[in-house]
């Protein structure tokens, strides 16, 4: 991280979205380590051998928090040095790692439930939880996570607002969750509408227009740089080994 810093470079981190690569062994987990794997996203939305995820269903099953399996994958990974991410894991498994965890956690993609009650965010409990990990937030701007109608910058950088009421400048950060289609056409940014899902915000190039907003709500320059990286940069440089 700091080589491409200092070199003006896109640097990557490789992460777990979901843990069924590992199955149920968790001796996998020391071998994605070695390959480079970083971060450990326990879920994304569904159940798996660790846990269940936030279901966007009405029709589901019984919801449990961690499997004794996902509370080897806690563990392990904290002692390795990879971060644990709660994005898409449920409300019974994310205070399941809020009494495991033993340094900062993070909420890569998550907004804030308060102002949009879908189960992929979280509540203000949850956000102070986080937060008094030394956790960090990172902001999605996907128009179903930012609100239920009317999803634009304003309304993401009401979450910005909120996360600073609640939590503290210093736990908030970015994960915009549009950078997948990148692979897919490198020219086409926006989440279809036909799907009912949009970026509320075109692509990196247009982050401007989020800068923009949070100037006019009277945000510092350093309060944004906090946002705009510092803030999981030094999470990440606690945890990493």
């Amino acid at each position: 991280m700091d080589r491409a810093l200092s070199e003006d470079k896109i640097g990557i981190l490789l992460s777990f979205e979901g843990v069924e690569p590992l199955l149920n062994d968790i001796d996998l987990l020391r071998i994605f380590y070695e390959l480079g794997v970083r971060g450990v996203g326990l879920t994304w939305s569904r159940r798996n051998f660790a846990a269940d995820g936030c279901s966007f269903s009405r029709a589901k099953g019984k919801e449990n928090g961690l499997s004794d399996f996902g509370v080897q994958v806690v563990k392990e990974a904290q002692r390795l040095g990879m971060f644990i991410d709660v994005s898409h894991l449920n409300d019974a498994g994310f205070w399941d790692v809020m009494e495991l965890a033993t340094g900062p956690v993070i909420a890569s993609h998550s907004n804030c439930r308060a102002l949009n009650a879908t189960m992929r965010n979280l509540d203000d409990d949850q956000i102070r939880a986080l937060a008094k990990t030394g956790g960090v937030i990172g902001i999605n701007g996907v128009s179903t996570i930012v609100a239920e109608k009317d999803a634009d910058v304003k309304a993401l950088a009401d979450h910005v607002d909120h996360l600073r009421e609640v939590a503290g400048i210093q736990h908030i950060g970015l994960g915009l969750d549009f950078c997948d289609r990148i692979f897919e056409n490198p020219t086409s940014w926006k989440k279809p509408k036909s799907k009912g899902m949009y970026d509320v915000i075109e692509g990196h190039k247009n982050l401007y227009q989020l800068t923009e907003e949070l100037l006019k709500r009277g945000y510092r320059d350093d309060e944004i740089r906090l946002i705009y990286g510092e803030n999981f940069l030094k999470v990440f440089m606690s945890i990493l080994k």
